[in-house]
């Protein structure tokens, strides 16, 4: 899936994200994840994958495009929407 944000627009991932891999394509991204206490800053060419449930919560520092990536087997249903405030 591809998703263009623009500076201080984010959207969350929740449900089973598990192994979810964030790829910033360009731009950046400020990514934060519930239990897990640090915050994740991705540039162009850089990569995230989510470990656990926790809701993840990323913005876009800069305007960017990026890609989200599941594993093929996972067929759990994965929830992404636009965040309701800044994260």
């Amino acid at each position: 899936m591809e998703i263009l944000l623009r500076r201080d627009e984010s959207f969350t991932i929740a449900g089973s994200g598990n192994g979810v891999v964030v790829v910033c394509r360009e731009g950046t991204l400020w990514i934060t994840q519930a239990g897990d206490t640090r915050d994740h800053l991705l540039n162009a060419g850089e990569r995230y994958t989510v470990r656990g449930s926790g809701v993840v919560v990323i913005e876009a520092l800069r305007p960017a495009d990026l890609r989200i990536e599941r594993p093929q087997e996972d067929f759990r249903p994965l929830r992404i929407s636009p965040a309701t405030g800044r994260a």
